[in-house]
């Protein structure tokens, strides 16, 4: 499901070449006809739907350091496996390693496409990858008491008392900096799409 088309990691361009090797299904309006954009219209929970997937593609519209995509977060009751595109920024976060899979992960699409069959068909190994929803991880709703996200969590810790006060003079430079957010021009995609061309 994905309403940006055009993003600075590159992922259209991944995902166009995994869909070489492995059926992929573009929901949403980058979805290529009518049928599939309006599949699941924005608001909507379409649960059911996702739940038909054995995978989801959560790959993030630009890769940052402490940047996890909302795609990820938002589905993870939803007992598919997400496909994110560096396993490092999510190892960084604490994230469980088996919870997900990722590009890096893969010399290319046709490996990435080959791993993803042969977890269709293996359920012992398809099952490691839900092993950490037995562990010491519980999913809680975004909206449990004491629990903000974005900018709710921002207003919050704008007005609690006795904050400590700093001053930033340009938001948009020391937000760059922090974030680490690779070039647009970055090879990683095009490096990765190449293999299949060999």
């Amino acid at each position: 499901m994905v309403s940006n088309c055009y993003t600075p990691s590159k992922r259209e361009e991944a995902i166009a070449e995994l869909a070489k090797y492995i059926n992929v299904t573009i929901v949403g309006k980058c979805a290529k006809d009518s049928v599939n954009r309006g599949l699941c219209p924005r608001g909507n929970d379409c649960k059911s739907l996702l739940e038909s997937y054995p995978f989801y593609i959560a790959i993030e519209n630009t890769v940052c350091k402490n940047y996890i995509t909302e795609k990820l977060m938002f589905r993870l009751d939803i007992p598919s496996i997400p496909i994110v595109m560096k396993r490092k920024i999510y190892e960084e976060e604490n994230i469980p390693p088996s919870m997900f899979i990722a590009l890096d992960d893969f010399r290319g699409p046709k490996e990435l496409a080959d791993y993803l069959k042969m977890l269709q068909t293996n359920m012992t190994a398809y099952k490691k990858h839900m092993e950490w929803r037995q562990g010491e991880w519980t999913i809680v709703p975004w909206h449990v008491l004491g629990y903000k996200p974005g900018m709710c969590g921002l207003c919050e810790k704008l007005w609690e008392p006795n904050r400590t006060r700093k001053s930033i003079e340009n938001i948009r430079s020391h937000y760059e900096k922090l974030a680490a957010c690779e070039d647009s021009n970055d090879s990683f995609v095009q490096n990765w799409v190449s293999t299949s061309i060999l």
